[in-house]
């Protein structure tokens, strides 16, 4: 077997073994009464999983592919009861980012944020 073959088995274990705690929240509008021009009672959905965060290489930041303040997240997509979009807040080691963009893998395994705080 060659490493592109197992690359997803490698993130998947590495994400499940030394990823940390990451919460995604989204907050959903409830319907709209055009009676009174607004909305019923705004829930909140939340999932939990397993991710680490890293730095964009600054050449990316120089060339405006992100912006200064923007990090990537890697969260393990099993046992997620949804997938994060943008505008969702995550939650990673007690700071709150605001999802910019989500990929998902080939394998489906995990998913890759662009967030900002």
């Amino acid at each position: 077997m060659n490493i592109i073959n197992n690359l997803p088995r490698m993130v998947h274990d590495a994400l499940a073994r030394y990823g940390k705690d990451v919460t995604v929240s989204r907050k959903q509008k409830g319907d709209y009464d055009p009676d009174t021009d607004s909305y019923s009672q705004t829930t909140q959905q939340s999932t939990t999983g397993k991710g680490f965060l890293v730095d964009y290489h600054d050449k990316m930041r120089r060339e405006g592919v992100v912006d200064m303040n923007d990090r990537k997240l890697i969260v393990l997509s099993e046992g997620m009861d949804f997938k994060p979009s943008v505008g969702d807040v995550v939650t990673y080691e007690g700071y709150d980012y605001q999802v910019k963009d989500v990929k998902t893998d080939h394998s489906k395994s995990a998913y890759t944020m662009q967030v900002s705080i």
